[in-house]
């Protein structure tokens, strides 16, 4: 107050105790107390069956109530006042407050450590420091008394528990998407020719069946119940590719002569799928005669692993036709079976159903865990022991958006991306297993048709669902808020009514990190994706109105937070949009299946084409080779009057596929490619010594650039004075702006019995006692 007083007048000082234990004790007293006057009016109304179980509860309660109020009466009998570890000092105007911080701060960043302060800085030989203070209902102040040390080390604890829930939620997604994958790997050797071929032949068309004869014959052989003419024409049934068709897709038909490339000679094929009428389609659709002559005689020609994929492949033909035979051909209710008596799709039908559940519990599943990463978050930022509620919204907002950020958009990028050199090397690390680690082992090296089909469309749905997910909170604090007067019947007191009808805490951090997670995933995105854009501007747009309305009409009044949270999570919006140019510099370079280009490639110059052409011959070694000889002997390289790469070789898709050079350099991804490393660049130079001076200049220049604007629009106006300036009001005195009411809800001083939840805390006058005893007084004034 000495120091201070030169600089203006000091209204008050409130000390800052070790009062941590005193309050957690407190607080759990009157949350033990609520649930024993709870159980005490069950026990007054339930019946002597109910009554029983729940005087056993109330003794347990009463026990735990017994020990913490012991705790409290130990620490009162001690006779002991709590250390002194701070304080917070109200001025009477702002610029006192501004100058007294600022003193202080000058004096430690002008003076050398090696230095002793002047004695206006120290306290019992130890340097002041000094710093703007929190909102007083912003403030946790059981963690005021936990150093910076003891919160480094709770952090790094904090931390590893973070990564390790990230780790597994991981390791069960991860996992989940990789046996998805496994059971479509079925569906793609379904689509092999040779697969198919083998089936086909290891039918026994020979086999005398009584099932789909043709003029009423009470028997016949399979081949003739098909329809195939074995003597002239490899069988093309049941099963039949269609090389056409994109993506292949593998039908089940009949013998039909409709089928046939030409009548008068059968042995020149069939047509495929894709290019026979409607009207032979019908009439080479699978009777149940024919059905059951298969399934009866089956793949005998065939045994084992051969046999039961033909079967399964063959029940998958005839599901993607959409016969009602397929329904009939699986489980114990299966009508059609095998000579055995077991229904042949059964196999097949449980993949499909499996598959079909683990898509559907893909997404669930990231929804899932991403609920359990907000919930765990909180709990690991209260063992952090921050000391304001800003600091611990702002930890568990970062925590919350890292968790789901990696459920969400990376761990289906890892699982289904195909990165052939990462996982050679984690194979061979493994010992040619690499089922327990299915990273970059998946079907796409690119963002490819067949990536969006799939991958992108379950994120679609993720990202989707968070449309729905404000309404819950928002759903839930309606329901509650209808039920209130039912539920609080027969409370045990005013306050508890009280606080029933306060509403729920409107909490900004969860809210934060489930916001950051739908824009980072959106922009990393909507370069392959734009509709992410539509879809994310929907999300902040159904969460504002939602937030708006539970906030004014289900919640109770927030903490006074400062900015700290809406600031850093503004800073971290950057980064969203280098993701966004990083990953448009991969997505527009993309390649198909086929090898061609999913974007076009204009090329920046001819110029820089022919250097990079130069600089592939030279990859390649094509231009050491003089003769046409030399050239076609050498798998890259093919000649055209000189010796050049030959673009059509594997060799040069393998290349071009991942080539920097190609992916880079050209006219839609480079200009990507400039702005992200200048993005970079500047971000980088943010964290050296350099920005303060680079600022100044830009500072300079803008400056320079406004007055040279104002001179050019000055030259054609007549001179004129500016209007004079209305006289601003003069800043109250801190005693006026608490007599006006200039504080409205919020805490006027830093008295801790009437901030916030502290005040119904401090309402109970033992609490306030030997809170009292033990903090004999907070205002240096009040203690005067």
């Amino acid at each position: 107050e000495e120091g201070a007083k030169p600089r203006g007048g000091v209204a008050d000082v409130f000390l800052v105790r070790k009062d941590g234990s005193v309050l957690t004790n407190m607080t759990k007293r009157a949350k033990i107390q609520e649930q024993l006057s709870g159980l005490q009016r069950i026990v007054h109304k339930a019946s002597d069956k109910k009554k029983e179980k729940a005087e056993k509860k109330v003794a347990k309660v009463q026990e735990k109530l017994e020990k913490v109020s012991k705790k409290l009466n130990e620490a009162g009998e001690a006779g002991k006042t709590n250390a002194v570890v701070g304080s917070f000092v109200m001025f009477h105007s702002e610029d006192a407050q501004q100058d007294c911080v600022r003193h202080y701060s000058s004096e430690g960043a002008n003076r050398p450590v090696c230095l002793k302060p002047r004695p206006e800085f120290l306290l019992d030989g130890k340097r002041v420091a000094v710093r703007d203070a929190p909102e007083p209902s912003d403030l946790v102040w059981e963690n005021l008394e936990v150093g910076r040390v003891e919160r480094a080390g709770r952090k790094c604890v904090s931390s590893f528990f973070s990564v390790l829930v990230i780790v597994i939620s991981i390791a069960v997604i991860v996992y989940g998407k990789t046996y998805n994958e496994s059971l479509k790997v079925t569906g793609t050797q379904c689509t092999d020719a040779i697969t198919i071929q083998n089936c086909n032949e290891g039918v026994a068309w020979t086999t005398v069946t009584a099932h789909g004869c043709s003029g009423g014959a009470s028997s016949c052989t399979v081949a003739d119940a098909w329809g195939v003419d074995l003597a002239v024409e490899l069988p093309v049934t049941p099963l039949h590719l269609d090389t056409a068709a994109s993506p292949l897709k593998t039908s089940i038909l009949s013998g039909a002569d409709c089928r046939l490339l030409s009548d008068a000679d059968p042995s020149l094929g069939v047509s495929l799928p894709s290019a026979i009428s409607t009207g032979c389609k019908s009439n080479a659709t699978v009777t149940e005669g024919q059905w059951k002559a298969l399934v009866e005689t089956g793949f005998s020609g065939l045994g084992g692993t051969a046999g039961g994929l033909c079967a399964m492949c063959t029940c998958k033909a005839l599901q993607d036709s959409g016969s009602l035979l397929w329904w009939q051909s699986f489980g114990d209710s299966a009508t059609i079976k095998m000579a055995d008596g077991t229904a042949m799709c059964t196999a097949q039908a449980n993949d499909f159903f499996v598959l079909l559940g683990l898509q559907l519990a893909a997404v669930a599943v990231v929804v899932i865990f991403n609920t359990i990463m907000k919930t765990t978050t909180q709990l690991l930022a209260f063992f952090e022991k921050h000391h304001t509620l800003a600091e611990q919204e702002t930890s568990i907002a970062i925590a919350v958006f890292v968790g789901q950020f990696v459920n969400t958009a990376l761990v289906s990028l890892l699982v289904y991306a195909e990165i052939s050199t990462i996982k050679n090397r984690i194979k061979d690390a493994l010992q040619g297993d690499a089922s327990a680690f299915p990273i970059f082992a998946g079907s796409y090296s690119d963002f490819s048709e067949q990536w969006y089909g799939v991958v992108g469309a379950q994120l679609m749905l993720t990202i989707i669902i968070n449309v729905f997910l404000p309404l819950v909170p928002l759903v839930t604090a309606a329901l509650v808020n209808c039920c209130l007067p039912c539920m609080t019947k027969g409370v045990a007191s005013q306050q508890a009514l009280n606080i029933a009808y306060l509403g729920a805490d409107f909490v900004l951090s969860t809210r934060y990190g489930m916001l950051l997670n739908t824009i980072f995933t959106c922009f990393m995105y909507a370069s392959g994706m734009p509709i992410l854009l539509f879809v994310g501007a929907c999300i902040c747009f159904v969460t504002y109105w939602i937030d708006k309305i539970q906030l004014l009409r289900f919640s109770r009044l927030p903490p006074q937070y400062s900015d700290k949270l809406a600031m850093y999570i503004l800073t971290t919006f950057k980064y969203a949009i280098l993701l966004h140019m990083l990953f448009a510099v991969w997505v527009f370079s993309a390649t198909k299946v086929t090898g061609d280009n999913m974007f076009p490639r204009p090329s920046l110059s001819a110029d820089f084409d022919k250097t990079i052409q130069g600089w592939v011959d030279e990859a390649f070694g094509c231009v050491l080779h003089d003769t046409e000889a030399k050239c076609l002997s050498t798998p890259s390289c093919m000649w055209a009057s000189t010796c050049i790469v030959d673009t059509s070789s594997q060799e040069w898709k393998d290349y071009a596929s991942f080539s920097f050079f190609q992916r880079l350099f050209n006219a839609i991804t480079f200009p990507y490619f400039f702005f992200t490393i200048l993005f970079v660049v500047v971000i980088v130079l943010k964290w050296t010594p350099l920005w303060p001076f680079l600022s100044a200049i830009r500072g300079l220049i803008a400056e320079l650039a406004a007055e040279r604007w104002k001179k050019m629009r000055s030259r054609n106006k007549v001179a004129q004075a500016p209007p004079p300036e209305a006289p601003k009001p003069p800043m109250p005195d801190y005693l006026d702006a608490v007599s006006g009411g200039r504080f409205g809800n919020f805490a006027t001083d830093y008295n801790i019995t009437q901030v916030g939840r502290y005040k119904d805390l401090f309402e109970n006058e033992s609490n306030l006692q030997l809170f009292r005893k033990l903090s004999p007084y907070q205002s240096i004034l009040e203690g005067k």
